[in-house]
């Protein structure tokens, strides 16, 4: 096998058959069925049960056995590629880090702030997807870091997986969120501008930054919103809209939605948030990395986040009152 036909192999398991993963591959069919083909011969299994019309590509249940290793190797070498791109310098001042398709929270952007300050000639490249979509890209070396708020019920040994058990992943806690806001146009619920409980907003649909999927911290999540909008007395109505944008508010300044927050965005004309007075779940955010970055502008965001957090904690204190 050569590294061409296990990327190959490692991205074929998302298509339903090989015309389809030709399309967004750029490979012909005839090419992947070939090297599919010369790989079958050469570890004398067979791995995949070819698709038709009627029927999708599928794995044989070799091919499930084989496909993770082979997924593995995927990811050992594309890291290794992108290592030895920063050893050359390539990325010696680009910082990439992954966010959640959300506003973010109060944590985050204070960091990276304070990192851009103190790092003046950084750049800063942020992509926002799924946490598993991150993961995976930090996995093969194409992105530093992600920041991920993870529900207080989800287990991070299960939801991180090998890659966490292993001690490749280096989980860097923040802070507790624990507060949630629903922004929501100005001309709903008149003479409310700050707090509410839960049971105000019956008549909303809840835009969520998440999908409802089997993904561990989504579940927790999504059932922390119906259970007490069932303790409210209503049955929750959701929509999902990806990213978390400008796009979402403006929805919500036009249609009776709720959009759904940890952290308030930056002020948008028509609509306003509430905090939401008996929500009681918290979750915890982490920044994530691989412990065999070494990279400069990592190591410098790191030291960013120790200053934030020692600030947060001087504050804290200060604020607390003297005992007489």
């Amino acid at each position: 096998m050569d590294m061409k036909e296990i990327e190959l192999l490692s991205e074929l398991v998302n298509y339903r058959s090989f015309s389809d993963a030709a399309f967004s591959l750029a490979y012909s069919p005839s090419v992947i069925s070939k090297y599919v083909s010369n790989i079958e011969k050469e570890l004398g299994v067979k791995l995949f049960v070819r698709g038709n019309k009627a029927n999708d590509l599928t794995l044989t249940p070799e091919g499930r056995v084989l496909i993770s290793h082979i997924q593995k190797l995927n990811a050992e070498y594309q890291r290794m590629m992108e290592m030895c791109k920063q050893l050359k310098g390539s990325f010696e001042n680009v910082l990439r880090v992954g966010s959640q398709s959300r506003f973010g929270n109060v944590f985050e952007r204070n960091i990276l702030a304070s990192f851009l300050q103190q790092n003046p000639d950084a750049e800063l490249e942020i992509l926002k997807m799924s946490p598993r979509d991150l993961l995976k890209l930090i996995q093969v070396g194409k992105l530093d870091a992600m920041f991920i708020s993870i529900h207080e019920n989800t287990n991070i040994d299960n939801y991180f997986g090998d890659i966490y058990r292993c001690g490749e992943l280096e989980l860097r806690p923040l802070r507790t969120e624990r507060e949630m806001y629903v922004g929501i146009s100005e001309k709903y619920l008149p003479g409310i501008e700050n707090e509410v409980n839960f049971s105000a907003f019956k008549d909303f649909c809840f835009a969520l930054p998440f999908p409802k999927s089997a993904d561990e911290n989504d579940l927790h999540m999504i059932n922390s919103f119906e259970r007490l909008a069932q303790e409210s007395g209503f049955k929750l109505k959701t929509i999902y809209l990806g990213t978390h944008d400008h796009m979402v508010l403006k929805l919500a300044t036009e249609r009776p939605i709720a959009v759904t927050t940890t952290n308030i965005p930056d002020r948008y004309e028509g609509v306003k948030f509430l905090k939401v007075s008996d929500w009681s779940t918290s979750a915890n955010v982490y920044l994530v990395s691989l412990k065999s970055n070494r990279k400069k502008m990592l190591i410098n965001l790191k030291k960013s986040i120790t200053e934030f957090l020692n600030r947060q904690d001087r504050s804290n204190n200060q604020a607390e009152p003297k005992p007489r």
